[in-house]
């Protein structure tokens, strides 16, 4: 059996399936908002939609206007940091 086979098969027996059905979200098709998520996530309070994380990611996403989808990473480098 090869190295990724018993891999898999290790996945497959030990790790609970169960826990895979809900997924909790996240920021598909918008990797402005993902990548200031994972950075401000990291050893943070990640919040309610009102505070700590979220609060400043939904900040961010809304000052882009109504009609963005927050996948632009230029736009996000040309952003002012101070703003941010």
């Amino acid at each position: 059996m090869s190295d990724v086979q018993q891999l898999l098969t290790m996945i497959d027996t030990e790790l609970p399936r169960e826990e895979w059905a809900v997924w909790p979200g996240g920021r598909v098709g918008a990797v402005e908002s993902a990548l200031i998520d994972a950075v401000l996530s990291i050893q943070a309070n990640y919040g309610s939609e009102h505070n700590g994380v979220r609060r400043a990611v939904n900040r961010y996403v809304a000052s882009l206007g109504p009609n963005s989808d927050a996948n632009d990473l230029q736009r996000l480098a040309d952003f002012d940091s101070e703003t941010l």
